[in-house]
């Protein structure tokens, strides 16, 4: 679900494709994966709703003005003036990639609940539920809503990385990473395994903003590793080209992309 402007509204969540009539809507941001902000770009001029994270992170790497900025609180209502009368808008936490949201809006168009991209879990259904429940149109995101797709815990899955890790102490371990997302997974990997675990720079920059936490370093720095966490594209020429940096190496690719493919990638 990459992007909508809300029906019966002038809301626009995730949707940038808007020429010469941007003013008429209120913009807002679930996050800041690259499908949700097609469009968007430095020159853009009007105010854009969103967390605190996706903000920084809109200004630092994206060049957006602070000043069009408008940060939302979790569990708080805030009340938006629009064109067609206020309405109320509520975050929650979509348990998805570092400042990811939910949206709970309440206006003369009636109560509508914007999931967005997220993970769900026991804890986020009982978070949102209370005012969920009430909503007249549910925007939900489906993209792995069919049968084969029963994903283990992030707990479940940190344990599993970590017993592979473990397993082979003295191969390279490449981690492909995209541009955001596993920045908690690889923090409590690097204080679970008490090893250093070189990053992107603009993962460095993100993990010391979110983390107190001194398991990171960057290709530049002096100080070496044999964990790598690599940016990639998630296809298959690219896990290809991971195999071409060390023969030996051991590859991890966290992600549900392959779900149901993971045959074709190893043979």
């Amino acid at each position: 679900m990459n992007g909508h402007i809300l029906q019966g509204t002038d809301i626009a969540v995730d949707y940038w494709k808007i020429k010469g009539i941007q003013q008429r809507y209120v913009h807002f941001l679930t996050h800041i994966h690259g499908d949700h902000i097609v469009g968007l770009t430095s020159s853009w001029a009007q105010p854009i709703h969103c967390s605190e994270i996706t903000a920084m992170l809109l200004e630092i790497r994206h060049g957006i003005s602070r000043h069009l900025l408008k940060v939302i609180p979790l569990h708080e209502k805030v009340i938006i003036a629009s064109k067609s009368g206020p309405f109320t808008v509520m975050a929650f936490d979509a348990n998805h990639c570092p400042g990811a949201i939910m949206l709970y809006f309440e206006g003369n168009f009636g109560r509508i609940f914007y999931c967005g991209d997220f993970r769900s879990s026991a804890d986020v259904i009982a978070d949102c539920t209370p005012v969920s429940k009430y909503s007249d149109i549910l925007y939900l995101d489906n993209t792995f809503c069919d049968k084969k797709c029963t994903f283990p815990s992030r707990s479940e899955c940190l344990e599993q990385i970590l017993d592979i890790i473990r397993s082979y102490p003295k191969r390279l371990i490449v981690i492909a990473i995209r541009n955001l997302g596993k920045e908690s997974m690889l923090g409590e990997l690097g204080a679970q395994l008490n090893e250093t675990i070189v990053v992107p720079s603009n993962c460095y920059n993100l993990c010391r903003e979110l983390f107190d936490t001194n398991v990171f370093t960057t290709p530049y720095n002096i100080k070496k590793s044999r964990i790598w966490a690599v940016p990639v594209s998630f296809n298959y020429q690219a896990i290809a080209e991971l195999k071409e940096l060390d023969a030996s190496a051991i590859i991890i690719i966290p992600t549900a992309i392959f779900t149901g493919k993971l045959d074709l990638i190893l043979t």
